[in-house]
């Protein structure tokens, strides 16, 4: 929302805040690539694993994180 108005208000800044917001939509989403894969080979028996779980599961899409 706040890039079609800084557009709107012709903002030297508009272009840049939105190649930003791009840039770091993609780094979430590859960010959030690379985790799943990685925690597939956790020990789920683990104490640090079964506090994790929460996140792992919003990560992988049981709960909506972004």
């Amino acid at each position: 929302q706040l890039y079609p108005a800084m557009k709107q208000a012709k903002s030297e800044y508009a272009g840049m805040l939105y190649d930003i917001a791009h840039d770091i939509r993609y780094m979430t989403v590859e960010t959030k690539k690379i985790l799943l894969r990685e925690v597939q080979e956790l020990d789920n028996s683990n104490i640090v694993v079964k506090h994790a779980q929460p996140m792992l599961a919003m990560l992988r899409g049981e709960e909506w994180i972004h």
